[in-house]
């Protein structure tokens, strides 16, 4: 129903003579702008008709900016003992990780079913017997080299 009114309203729009589009334009923008200034320059306040000052217990939010203290302060602890434990091994093997994927032209971040389909691809266009046979030792080459790469990711788990 909602398609067939907005089909109507396009409709009648497409018919409209071009001044009157521009009058119906203008006339939006001027009744966007008003609302606009009717709410900046109307007087109401609009974060005091949620909330009123004399709700808001002092305790409580001092109680409050302590916790988010502590909070960060734990969280300072956490990102320093993440990064002292963070070593050269860790970064060494998640480079190798990345070049790994990079070399069959993957993100480390690719789901399961999209390394499996690129292994697909990779075997139905590198197959040495879709290729001439001047070409078939370059193209059993690359097979076994996208092979291997595959096999590899697998054998790490992701």
């Amino acid at each position: 129903m909602r398609s067939l009114v907005v089909l109507v309203a396009l409709g009648w729009l497409i018919s409209l003579p071009a001044w009157a589009l521009v009058v119906l334009i203008c006339v939006a923008v001027a009744a966007v702008l008003g609302g606009w200034w009717l709410h900046v320059h109307g007087g109401i306040d609009t974060t005091r008709l949620y909330s009123r000052r004399s709700d808001i217990d002092p305790a409580y939010v001092s109680a409050l900016e302590t916790i988010v203290a502590q909070a960060e302060a734990e969280i300072e602890k956490l990102k320093a003992a993440a990064g002292g434990s963070r070593g050269s091994a860790n970064c060494a093997d998640e480079a190798e990780r990345i070049a790994l994927f990079r070399r069959v032209g993957l993100s480390p971040s690719a789901p399961e079913f999209v390394v499996a389909a690129a292994q697909r691809a990779y075997r139905v266009h590198l197959h040495p017997d879709r290729h001439p046979q001047r070409f078939k030792s370059a193209a059993e080459t690359r097979f076994k080299a996208a092979e291997e790469a595959f096999a590899a990711i697998a054998a790490r788990g992701r």
